[in-house]
């Protein structure tokens, strides 16, 4: 009877066995599904990211522009205004230093 007791405890060692594998199953499942929720969401990080990169970008070239658009203003100007000062410097030296001088 030795044996029969020996191949009933084999019996319930398997079944425990059995019973432990579907446990370790079904968590590596529970953490297949948690692991593809991770992925998605950080699929969607990535996506906010390069929304937020995009929009920086554009961000950045608006800026470049207005600065390059305010750099050709300023040179326009300063050359209109160099030019106007060369004009009057040079009137001014044709009428012999007196243009603008009516004190006589």
């Amino acid at each position: 009877d030795q044996i029969s007791e020996l191949k009933e405890g084999q019996k319930e060692i398997r079944l425990e066995m059995d019973r432990r594998f579907e446990r370790v199953d079904k968590r590596f499942e529970q953490v297949d599904k948690r692991f593809e929720q991770v992925d998605k969401r950080f699929d969607q990080v990535n996506v906010k990211l390069d929304q937020i990169m995009e929009r920086i970008d554009v961000k950045i070239d608006t800026g470049l522009q207005e600065g390059r658009m305010l750099t050709v203003k300023l040179f326009s100007f300063a050359m209109v205004f160099s030019a106007i000062s060369m004009a009057g410097f040079l009137a001014k030296r044709e009428m012999g230093g007196k243009w603008g001088t009516d004190h006589d």
